[in-house]
């Protein structure tokens, strides 16, 4: 698991440098832009600006999309542990970017990056089901079955950060250590 975790987050940390490379790119030439404009003062300054931006929205929806998928995940397994049919997995909302399906569940990426849902058989007390489809509905479950359903995401959330967090401290954490330069002559501390 721990060689998993360390190539994940290598190839992450590899994404980002790269990305990095291509956004100063992008500066660069937004700075000779700039200077055939004749605007100079603003040519330093807006392509550092630019990558630091670039790169703590990539970083954040990066994480968030991890965090989500997560959540979803556990409403997921749950359903599929008690036999519920799951119609859509889906990580964001709004249009969809793309999709696939496999057996019963539409598995997408969408738009906007903030949420994400799983869209069970029978969710919806009105949804017409087929007689034969009946028996892997939500609400042919029992409450429990219901509960450890919905409580499937925060569960999981859970336990990926006693994950993370159980790696990093294993791996550990830099801190910053006291360190004592030197100490004056004629001083209390020599003594």
């Amino acid at each position: 698991e721990s060689i998993l975790l360390i190539t994940f987050f290598a190839f992450f940390e590899q994404k980002i440098i790269s990305y990095q490379r291509r956004v100063m790119t992008i500066g660069a030439t937004l700075t000779l832009f700039l200077e055939r404009l004749k605007l100079v003062s603003l040519c330093s300054f807006l392509p550092m600006v630019f990558s630091f931006i670039m790169i703590y929205i990539v970083s954040t929806i990066i994480v968030l999309a991890v965090l989500i998928f997560v959540h979803e995940l556990g409403h997921f397994t749950f359903a599929k542990l008690f036999k519920v049919h799951v119609l859509k997995f889906s990580i964001g909302f709004g249009p969809k970017l793309f999709s696939f399906k496999k057996r019963e569940t539409e598995y997408m990426v969408s738009l906007v990056p903030f949420g994400g849902f799983v869209k069970l058989l029978g969710e919806d007390k009105e949804e017409e089901i087929e007689p034969e489809l009946k028996n892997f509905s939500y609400h042919s479950k029992t409450a429990l079955q219901k509960i450890l359903i919905i409580f499937g995401g925060p569960l999981f959330n859970l336990l990926f950060a006693v994950i993370v967090f159980s790696f990093l401290f294993m791996k550990g954490v830099p801190v910053l250590q006291p360190y004592l330069g030197g100490v004056q002559k004629g001083l209390p501390a020599e003594h």
